[in-house]
Parts: C-alpha cells; sequence; structure tokens
C-alpha cells in the first residue's frame, strides 16, 4: 500500500515548523537568564505561572499515565487497577499536593528528593 503525501498534509507541517524555530530563537533572545543556575533551567525562573505550569504537568502525567502505566496495570491487575487504584491515587495526590507545593515555595525545593533529603536527613540523595 503505498501512501501519497499531498500539499495538504505537506504545507501545515512546514509552517509550523517554521513557527516553532521562529519561536525558539525569539524565546532565546527574549529573556536572558543565566542558564548555570537551577532554577532558570528547570523551573524557568519560576516564573511559567500557576496555570501554564498546571496544563503542563496534566498533560505529562496524564499522557505517560495514559499509555505506560494504565494499560501495565491493568493488564496485570485487571480492571480493579483501572477503577479503584487510579482515581484513589488521584484523589490522594489531590489532598496531598497543594501541601506540598507551600512548603516547596517556602523552603525553595526543586525535586522531590530536596524535600526528601530535608525532611529525613538522607545523605544519600546529595548527588
Amino acid at each position: 500500500m503505498t501512501t501519497v503525501v499531498g500539499f495538504s498534509t505537506i504545507i501545515p507541517f512546514v509552517a509550523f515548523f517554521i513557527l516553532f524555530i521562529i519561536l525558539g530563537f525569539y524565546g532565546k533572545y527574549w529573556r536572558r537568564s543565566n542558564l548555570n543556575d537551577i532554577y532558570e533551567w528547570s523551573l524557568a525562573g519560576r516564573r511559567l505561572g500557576t496555570t501554564l505550569v498546571f496544563f503542563l504537568l496534566g498533560a505529562d502525567i496524564y499522557t505517560s499515565f495514559a499509555f505506560v502505566a494504565l494499560p501495565s496495570g491493568v493488564f496485570a491487575k485487571g480492571s480493579i487497577y483501572f477503577l479503584v487504584y487510579a482515581p484513589l491515587t488521584f484523589a490522594i495526590a489531590l489532598i496531598i499536593m497543594p501541601g506540598l507545593l507551600s512548603l516547596s515555595k517556602e523552603k525553595g525545593y526543586i525535586t522531590s528528593s530536596d524535600f526528601i533529603k530535608d525532611r529525613f536527613g538522607s545523605t544519600t540523595l546529595l548527588f
């Protein structure tokens, strides 16, 4: 079976490709920052805003969960995994994460290992 790619496919691809190249160069020179600083490199200087971070994390978590964890969990444990475990996990996260967010802002944590290192005094997580 041969697939023919027409202009209706190529034109939007090239247009979006050029748009993202321009946005990438614009972003590079828009706000100069020191990428040697861990806050700038990993958290965009903490300037992304709550709404954008919410959607970025939601897209990341739900796609990895939907394509990796959920099918393997259903295969291993059956539909009980999908019907009970997944909603329960998200409900617990909705309860715990706001407190962890405020603590992270207060103490300047960047990763979860920063929290564990500070909370439990783990020297293993220093590297």
